[in-house]
């Protein structure tokens, strides 16, 4: 029974830290059709067509330049890589959640609490690959 409660109080704990990871990510709901400015967001979610509107939400020619294609395309391409990874993270911090509620709901069996440890732990591991991941995309970017 004590073990019960301790694995009950561990898994609310995963839970709880997995909320808190999740409600920590700023989250302004925007519409991505208002265009303010050059940098839209939705929720967390960076627009497509970020760093290649002008004021007015215009789409700016990438010129004749090969230089200035090659940007405009790789502009683009990391909004998109960005939003792909975005989208890793909150699934991480969904198995994280899981897994927590796996932890406490397992009634002491031994093979519950072994799946249970394997889906946070590799949610964690997960998550991390995915902050290191954006961290990567925005310094190709330059925005870091």
């Amino acid at each position: 029974m004590m073990r019960r409660v301790a694995n009950m109080i561990i898994g609310l704990g995963v839970m709880l830290s997995g909320l808190a990871v999740a409600s920590a990510l700023p989250a302004t709901p925007v519409s991505a059709a208002t265009c303010p400015g050059r940098e839209a967001r939705l929720l967390t979610f960076p627009a497509w067509y970020n760093g290649v509107v002008d004021e007015q939400c215009n789409l700016e020619s990438p010129g004749n330049d090969t230089n200035e294609l090659r940007d405009f395309i790789a502009r683009i391409a990391l909004n998109i890589v960005e939003i792909i990874l975005q989208l890793v993270g909150y699934t991480c911090v969904v198995f994280i959640i899981i897994g927590g509620f796996r932890y406490m709901t397992n009634n002491d069996d031994p093979g519950g609490l072994t799946t249970a440890r394997k889906i946070i732990t590799n949610a964690i591991i997960g998550l991390v690959i995915s902050i290191g991941a954006v961290i990567i995309v925005n310094m190709a970017a330059g925005v870091v």
